[in-house]
């Protein structure tokens, strides 16, 4: 997990000291070596993008020369890219990881506790359901996997729908037909996934 923040910041910070060094330099250097600009339209875009720095190097970028735009575009793009990677990936690790918490809190609530509405053997094979829930959350994976990644979400909308279930402190015979048929399904969904 600690890996996962490290590489979000530092690709977020490698977009920063682009958007604020790297690409203003390099539409500075790029407006000077234009041939399509006068000497006046180059001093006047060069006295620009140091008064507005970043806000004029894009703006340069969108209406100087095409091919030094349409590079730079396209690199501010890759970086983005990356950044949403990273953010995605950070946000999901998060959610799995507190539904994994959830799953193995729960359970141990529902072992210690009767749950009002369903039978002790029903009670027992949603603990057990949680526990495989929680294993398989916890399981390392790529979250690159789209397999993977979906099983794992699915798992953890199994949680939350328990946890709403029983957040009354007590589960009906309904919500318990509801919540098992759901597992039930995922069960064959994740056969074949696995195929």
């Amino acid at each position: 997990m600690h890996f996962l923040v490290l590489s979000g910041v530092i690709i977020c910070a490698m977009f920063v000291v682009y958007l604020v060094l790297i690409l203003p330099v390099w539409m500075v250097i790029s407006c000077v070596r234009a041939e399509e600009h006068s000497k006046a339209g180059k001093t006047a875009w060069c006295v620009f993008m140091a008064l507005l720095w970043t806000p004029a190097a894009i703006l340069y970028a969108l209406s100087g020369s095409p091919r030094v735009g349409y590079r730079a575009i396209g690199a501010i793009s890759g970086v983005s890219l990356l950044c949403l990677i990273a953010i995605f990936t950070l946000a999901a690790k998060r959610t799995l990881g507190y539904a994994s918490v959830q799953a193995n809190g729960f359970a141990g609530f529902m072992s210690e506790n009767e749950v009002p509405g369903i039978s002790d053997e029903q009670q027992r094979w949603v603990i057990s359901a949680l526990s495989e829930l929680a294993d398989e959350i916890d399981e390392p994976a790529s979250l690159l996997s789209i397999r993977t990644t979906r099983l794992k979400f699915i798992d953890a909308a199994l949680v939350t729908m328990l946890v709403r279930n029983v957040s009354d402190g007590q589960m009906s015979q309904q919500e318990y037909g509801d919540w098992a048929n759901t597992f039930v399904i995922r069960d064959s969904f994740k056969a074949k996934l696995t195929k």
